[in-house]
């Protein structure tokens, strides 16, 4: 008998009521969204004014395999971007005979002057650890950190605020898939893991292994 019988009276049993595309969108999302662990993903990369579709599927393969992930864009909060292409002046065309040259006199100078301006152009950028220091606030379980190789001081300012806060610390970047760099990375402070690759499909991977304690290898 397939009817439902309620208080002694018998009734038709009820139709399901179907899903509407709305619903079966908030269901996946709900079903989705219990999350696993938190990831603060930085991105430091400065050379466009957007952040990449790289970072962009970083972050869905982490949500959709139920992790919350959060991404700070330095580029969003005014950080300045790098130029790669500018009007020229009179004095850049000084600047590269003088950085160029091999006149002896010149040297010292020459290579003073070069010393200065790559720690100018590599310096950790206050604001980027300012918008960091704040999103900690609500402290994750993993940063993941995106770099470049020009970005080493700043990679180390932020190794030093996870540690305090005792964060684990990943970075990974089109760089450290080279032995000799990942060996100059890797005694970076509070830094758990050193990535190199693509990890478009393993990122949730890494990210339960990091917060769990389990093996990177």
């Amino acid at each position: 008998m397939t009817a439902n019988t309620v208080s002694g009276t018998l009734q038709r049993p009820r139709a399901a009521r179907k899903l509407s595309p709305q619903d079966s969108e908030v269901a996946s999302v709900q079903a989705i969204n219990r999350t696993r662990y938190s990831a603060l993903i930085v991105d430091l990369n400065n050379f466009s004014t957007f952040p990449t579709l790289a970072v962009g599927i970083l972050v869905a393969a982490l949500r959709n395999a139920g992790f919350e992930a959060r991404l700070i864009v330095p580029l969003a909060h005014d950080v300045p971007a790098a130029e790669r292409e500018k009007r020229e002046w009179w004095w850049h065309a000084f600047k590269r005979r003088l950085h160029l040259s091999t006149f002896a006199p010149f040297r010292s100078t020459r290579d003073l002057l070069r010393r200065t301006r790559q720690w100018w152009n590599n310096r950790p950028h206050p604001r980027v650890l300012r918008e960091l220091t704040k999103a900690l606030d609500s402290p994750p379980d993993v940063i993941l950190l995106s770099a470049y190789l020009q970005h080493y001081q700043t990679v180390v300012e932020i190794g030093k605020i996870a540690a305090a806060r005792g964060i684990p610390l990943v970075l990974g970047g089109p760089a450290f898939n080279l032995a000799e760099t990942a060996e100059a990375w890797r005694s970076i402070p509070g830094l758990t893991a050193l990535v190199g690759g693509e990890v478009d499909l393993t990122l949730p991977d890494i990210v339960e292994a990091v917060v769990s304690g389990g093996d990177l290898l």
